[in-house]
């Protein structure tokens, strides 16, 4: 694995009080678990490194479309975990659903757009959103997703964090 001075094993300096924290925490960690020759995998992830981050974490995993869809895009999106801050935040829990139809359109297209961009690109991105929330009109987020790989070459899920700007 890959040295990093910044990683921050405790999630230490990461709160609500700073804008980018904890994109920039998970950022590190990646970076830090990241093997020289390939991508983490999800085995490569320890959830006790990162405790501040857990309530605000997500899972995707990356399925290749299939029929009619894989003329249209590559990749199908499907949230494996969808941490408890996140839930409140969005007033439900999307576990285990497909992105498509969670949000209207052009919501969830630039939400795929935006994974399908952290696959070609094989790093962490950040990306800003506004999307419609239940009530209320709209909830303004960061994110940033970064790629894992099982077999650390071919990118089969995504791990992320939201923050929330003040």
């Amino acid at each position: 694995m890959a040295a990093s001075p910044m990683r921050r094993s405790d999630g230490a300096g990461v709160g609500r009080a700073a804008d980018g924290a904890l994109l920039q925490a998970l950022e590190d960690y990646w970076w830090a678990v990241k093997p020289d020759d390939g991508l983490p995998a999800r085995h490569d992830i320890d959830p006790l490194d990162v405790p501040r981050l857990l309530p605000w974490l997500y899972l995707i995993d990356v399925v290749p479309a299939e029929g009619p869809l894989a003329g249209e895009r590559p990749f199908r999106y499907r949230v494996r975990l969808f941490g408890t801050g996140l839930v409140e935040k969005f007033q439900r829990d999307v576990t285990g659903r497909w992105l498509e139809g969670l949000y209207p359109e052009p919501h969830i297209s630039r939400m795929i757009a935006g994974y399908d961009e952290v696959i070609a690109a094989r790093r962490p991105l950040r990306a800003d959103f506004v999307i419609p929330v239940e009530g209320r009109e709209f909830l303004k987020f960061r994110r940033v997703a970064c790629p894992l790989a099982s077999d650390h070459r071919t990118i089969d899920m995504l791990i992320g964090v939201h923050d929330y700007p003040r």
